[in-house]
């Protein structure tokens, strides 16, 4: 099967080399976090489905705000068509758009989305 975590997080490091991208969020956050984890999903035949979360931090309620909306924007228009060792993704869709969540240190700002990625 496809890991789509795996393939999810070479792409935005790639994408965002300013930003810490994990598939875990670190204990202090400092600076921009970018954390990918599959949440669910189906498959059919060779057809991975992939449901996945999206975490963006930053300290401020703006700058979670613009990396959360920059990586949708990666996410669904540039993502798609990607030929990776992992497999070829063909299409992203939106589950839910970048929302604000709560995150128990104050000083930083969380804002998260949900996706369906196409992956064969």
């Amino acid at each position: 099967m496809i890991n789509a975590d795996k393939l999810v997080l070479a792409w935005l490091t790639g994408e965002f080399p300013s930003a810490r991208v994990a598939t875990e969020a670190p204990a202090a956050i400092t600076g921009e976090v970018i954390r990918v984890l599959r949440i669910g999903g189906a498959n059919r035949f060779v057809l991975d489905r992939a449901v996945v979360d999206v975490d963006c931090w930053a300290l401020t309620r703006n700058g979670a705000t613009d990396l959360a909306e920059a990586v949708r924007d990666s996410m669904c228009f540039r993502l798609p068509g990607t030929v990776t060792a992992a497999g070829v993704v063909t299409a992203v869709a939106t589950i839910s758009a970048p929302i604000w969540r709560p995150w128990e240190n104050t000083s930083v700002r969380r804002f998260g989305a949900t996706y369906q990625l196409f992956i064969r």
